[in-house]
């Protein structure tokens, strides 16, 4: 069975509970024979991002990096100020990325599609493939915490974050 994972940030033990967690899922998945492919966001001229792409094509994984551009995500927080993009997904809009992922959806033909966290789902095409979202952490539940231990103008600005953020969970 092949799977094309999409995620924020490359799977790796050590790192951000989310990046291990996906780890640990990825050496399962690997273990019980599917073949898998990784597109995520990454940086070959980082050491730490080239050692943990090393650590997962050792396992067999096939990982496409893209590089994660900060002016685009300025700009997509801007743009998602006049329309219901929860800023967490915002952050992660990438046409490239969108591109590359179509591409390997017709090259792999995977037989599904897993998304690590509902963040970079914003650039996947929920209609032409089977897809599982692993809502590692809950953002609409991390926000509903945040904003009852906030006051003022932090929690208005939370409370609509976690409106938009509950909207696109459910969708």
């Amino acid at each position: 069975m092949k799977i094309l994972i999409a995620a924020t940030h490359i799977p790796a033990l050590g790192k951000k509970g989310f990046q291990s967690v996906a780890y640990s899922r990825i050496n399962f998945l690997i273990n019980k024979g599917y073949k898998v492919n990784l597109v995520c966001y990454g940086d070959h001229s980082k050491e730490s991002d080239l050692a943990d792409l090393i650590l997962l094509e050792k396992l067999g994984v096939k990982v496409t990096l893209i590089k994660y551009k900060k002016l685009s995500a300025i700009a997509n927080i801007f743009i998602a100020l006049f329309n219901n993009t929860p800023f967490q997904c915002a952050i992660y809009i990438s046409k490239e990325f969108k591109n590359i992922f179509e591409k390997q959806i017709k090259l792999i033909r995977p037989d599904f599609v897993y998304c690590i966290m509902a963040r970079v789902a914003i650039n996947l095409s929920y209609e032409t493939y089977p897809l599982v979202i692993d809502l590692v952490d809950s953002l609409s539940l991390n926000f509903d915490r945040r904003v009852k231990n906030s006051s003022g103008i932090k929690k208005f600005f939370l409370q609509q974050e976690l409106l938009r953020i509950s909207k696109f969970e459910r969708h």
